[in-house]
């Protein structure tokens, strides 16, 4: 009587090292599509007049994040539905829009929230105007029809 032996097919996997750390791209910069909505915040904060920020700064101390980069995260962050510094926090060091955005500086989450409430606070209004007229003028949005939703929903603390 003869044996049938059979014979296990050799599995083959691609190369999993985790420390090899040559084969992250070295470019970010090309993982972003050139019409994703990344470029466009990054675009309309590059073009804004940035000159009423130096009220806001003084040459005392440690050197502080660019206000711009610190715009265009919360912008960015607040498209994305990131409303708090510690989720800002951590797509800073998670997310590769968020790096690419930053240029890879990771501010924390403290310095993210003295930002939004109280330099960003009083110039707010004039940012989003800037950028709002700026995307009307680059024919991104369109303020022809205005939707306003009213609805009511009956709450229920129970």
């Amino acid at each position: 009587m003869g044996t049938n032996i059979v014979k296990k097919p050799i599995l083959r996997f691609k190369t999993y090292d985790q420390l090899q750390v040559l084969r992250v791209p070295l470019e970010i910069d090309k993982l972003i599509p050139a019409c994703h909505l990344v470029r466009i915040v990054n675009d309309c904060i590059e073009k804004l007049d940035m000159s009423y920020f130096e009220d806001y700064y003084s040459n005392f101390g440690c050197p502080a994040f660019h206000p711009k980069m610190m715009i265009k995260i919360w912008i960015y962050g607040y498209c994305e539905r990131i409303y708090t510094s510690r989720r800002l926090c951590k797509a800073l060091r998670e997310n590769v829009n968020f790096i690419w955005l930053s240029g890879n500086q990771h501010p924390c989450f403290k310095t993210l929230c003295d930002f939004r409430s109280n330099k960003m606070e009083t110039m707010v209004d004039t940012v989003f105007k800037e950028v709002l007229l700026m995307l009307l003028e680059l024919g991104y949005i369109d303020l022809d029809t205005l939707y306003i939703d009213g609805s009511k929903w009956e709450a229920n603390a129970n």
